[in-house]
């Protein structure tokens, strides 16, 4: 499992180090969730509706990855920002699953 709370790309960079079937929780303050939305090789499974809430989520998950403006949902983008994009619906951590590589 890899952890990137607050912690930058980790995702871009630590991939490697991440079996197959493993897992990264990722928030979306620098961008690591949108980016690893981005990436075919992650799959969203689940979301941390709020910081509050120990409960994940597994169900209704598309307007928790659905960008508000599309047009600004690029990986270039999230990068030369250093944070996220926007969602119909924002989540304290989004919970990804390693799909192949």
């Amino acid at each position: 499992m890899l952890i990137s709370l607050y912690a930058g790309p980790v995702s871009r960079h630590c991939t490697r180090y991440l079996a197959d079937g493993g897992y990264l929780l990722a928030n979306n303050s620098h961008g690591d969730a949108s980016l690893a939305l981005l990436d075919p090789h992650y799959e969203l499974v689940a979301v941390q509706p709020t910081w509050a809430s120990a409960r994940f989520r597994a169900d209704n998950l598309d307007s928790f990855s659905r960008a508000r403006r599309p047009d600004a949902f690029t990986v270039d983008q999230v990068l030369a920002s250093g944070r996220g994009v926007a969602f119909e619906r924002t989540a304290a951590c989004y919970l990804f699953r390693l799909v192949g590589r």
